[in-house]
């Protein structure tokens, strides 16, 4: 568990996909910046590497979540992510269980400016799958 301000960062799951059947993910502590919080990870990929993080975002005090962003560092590396309100189903997890709702689902490029979308509904907890790749040749450090 990570904890910034009102912000629980808990439950993380790391699967490997392909070329790397132990996956690692470094994650970083969260920090506010510009009234944002941002949350970063290094999901340690070389070229050609496909894997899956999952965590659970929770509000601890009174607030709500209304939006999401997503920054893909690297090169030739891509992340798709799929955000609930319960918890996430299949390996690879892609589907919102059906006791929840999907609130957002957004993908991005290593080079391509940041990616915001609204949540459909304010929510105090929410459920986040991370779909982290990278191409022959690609490399990828940081997602945030």
């Amino acid at each position: 568990m990570l904890a910034l301000g009102s912000l629980l960062f808990s439950n993380f799951d790391v699967i490997g996909i392909t070329n790397d059947p132990m996956p690692t993910v470094s994650v970083g502590q969260p920090l506010t910046s510009g009234g944002l919080t941002l949350f970063s990870f290094d999901p340690n990929e070389a070229g050609n590497f496909d894997v899956d993080v999952y965590f659970e975002v929770s509000v601890m005090s009174g607030g709500l979540l209304n939006g999401i962003d997503l920054t893909v560092g690297g090169n030739l590396a891509s992340v798709s992510e799929r955000v609930c309100t319960a918890t996430i189903l299949g390996n690879p997890g892609n589907i919102c269980s059906p006791t929840g709702q999907q609130l957002a689902s957004l993908s991005n490029e290593s080079g391509n400016p940041t990616v915001t979308v609204p949540l459909a509904v304010p929510v105090a907890n929410i459920f986040i799958f991370k779909d982290v790749g990278t191409q022959p040749g690609g490399s990828l450090s940081t997602v945030s």
